[in-house]
């Protein structure tokens, strides 16, 4: 009777097309993982990547991301995507991942690499695995934690991620094991990022993983791996922007004002040339980031003072509107930078009326490129002499009078530097005798 029963409920089972078509995909799929999972592997495995993605193409979603999981476990050493979810195939439980090793040599590395990421993508692809919880993974962390930071920032953490989970896949923090981020940071090196950028790379990570268990109780007891960065072999000084000296910058002046000038034949409208130039020397007397820059209306101005509000470290400042930039109230009362925001509108895009202002960092972007190539076809051709070089050399010509670190930094803003006794001193901008300082300071500068 119990035969019989079962002969029924098989009849019942496989009496739809469908169902024997699953069947069939189903004992595919056994049989080819079983063996997959039991057959030698060696250490160029992972070379057939392209060839096992490809054959395993036709089987269904859930097939293929099963045959490519065992894959990923002994050709990468990756068991990141085990067990397999089928109780049918719940013999790939006992498999161990191969100790598998990423190459040393450079090329083969960043192949390895590609092949992992497209690996990796394609499983994602196929069926993601619902027994993560997506809101525990560092691309979806990254992007609450960046959510309140300003948008160039914002930016780049989330690329310095992306960069991550483009090799090793989107998976919550403690999948990232001391070897994987070892492995990670030898792949930076053999791309050929220098070692000051994988040690901010590596800072973003460490920042993510002591916030993370703050927000999520899930990631309560988390901890970053102590990774060796590096040697840096470089200073500080040997890597920033350098300043203008007084005869550069009497040239960059002629540079400028011969490409957006009034008698310019740049394809610039005359507002925009008006803008940049106007923006230059607001960067040379304030020290503003170009990005900042482009956030200053009208009501930046009150009196004799510029209020610079929208900054990268959000704290604003204010600071004397020096003589030598006495048109800018005139300028931003009568659209100044906003005009060129708002200019976005009516912009033709690939064929299209734009309908949006243009954003600050955007005009940014092109105020920077377009410097750059101005004064390298003049002939300032060191690559560290840039539009962030007027802040250099406001530092360098401020310096010349012996002005005190308070005062630079005072007007340009930075708040390092001060330890304890920030919670004690009052910025210059906020008191007369500050205010006095720096425009003292600032008035005595000539640059052409």
């Amino acid at each position: 009777m119990a035969l019989t029963d079962e002969h029924n409920a098989l009849i019942d089972r496989f009496k739809t097309s469908e169902a024997r078509v699953d069947h069939n995909d189903f004992r595919r799929t056994v049989v080819g993982t079983f063996e997959m999972a039991t057959r030698d592997y060696d250490a160029q495995e992972w070379r057939r990547t392209p060839e096992t993605m490809k054959q395993v193409r036709s089987l269904p979603a859930r097939a293929e991301r099963d045959r490519l999981a065992v894959f990923a476990a002994q050709a990468f050493g990756d068991g990141s995507y085990m067990p397999v979810e089928d109780p049918g195939l719940t013999m790939i439980l006992t498999l161990e991942p191969q100790p598998l090793q990423r190459p040393t040599d450079p090329t083969d590395a960043m192949i390895w690499d590609a092949y992992h990421a497209a690996l990796a993508a394609r499983i994602a692809e196929l069926v993601p695995d619902t027994r993560v919880d997506t809101s525990l993974c560092i691309e979806e962390l990254m992007s609450v934690y960046a959510a309140a930071k300003q948008p160039k920032t914002r930016v780049a953490y989330e690329g310095k991620i992306r960069r991550l989970t483009a090799a090793q896949g989107n998976h919550p923090p403690d999948y990232y094991t001391k070897a994987r981020l070892q492995n990670h940071r030898d792949m930076l090196v053999a791309e050929g990022v220098q070692p000051q950028s994988i040690a901010k790379h590596f800072e973003t990570l460490k920042t993510l993983w002591r916030w993370a268990p703050r927000e999520k109780e899930a990631l309560a007891g988390l901890t970053f791996p102590d990774i060796v960065m590096p040697d840096i072999t470089t200073t500080v000084e040997d890597t920033r922007w350098q300043a203008f000296d007084d005869d550069q910058i009497k040239h960059v002046w002629k540079l400028l004002n011969e490409a957006w000038g009034p008698n310019s034949k740049s394809g610039l409208s005359p507002s925009r040339r008006a803008a940049f130039l106007m923006g230059f020397r607001v960067l040379l007397y304030t020290g503003m980031r170009p990005v900042e820059l482009f956030y200053l209306g009208p009501d930046s101005v009150k009196g004799d003072a510029l209020h610079i509000k929208k900054t990268k470290t959000k704290a604003a400042r204010r600071i004397p509107l020096a003589k030598h930039l006495s048109d800018l109230p005139a300028f931003l009362a009568g659209g100044g930078f906003v005009r060129e925001l708002e200019a976005g509108r009516t912009a033709i895009r690939q064929g299209k009326v734009y309908g949006q202002p243009t954003k600050p960092d955007s005009l940014a972007r092109a105020f920077t490129s377009q410097f750059t190539d101005i004064i390298r076809a003049g002939g300032l051709t060191n690559d560290r002499h840039v539009l962030y070089s007027t802040k250099d050399t406001l530092i360098d010509r401020l310096q010349r009078q012996s002005a005190t670190d308070d005062l630079m930094r005072g007007i340009i803003g930075h708040t390092g530097g001060q330890g304890k006794l920030r919670h004690y001193k009052t910025p210059l901008g906020q008191t007369p005798d500050g205010m006095a300082q720096m425009r003292k300071a600032l008035e005595s500068i000539r640059y052409w």
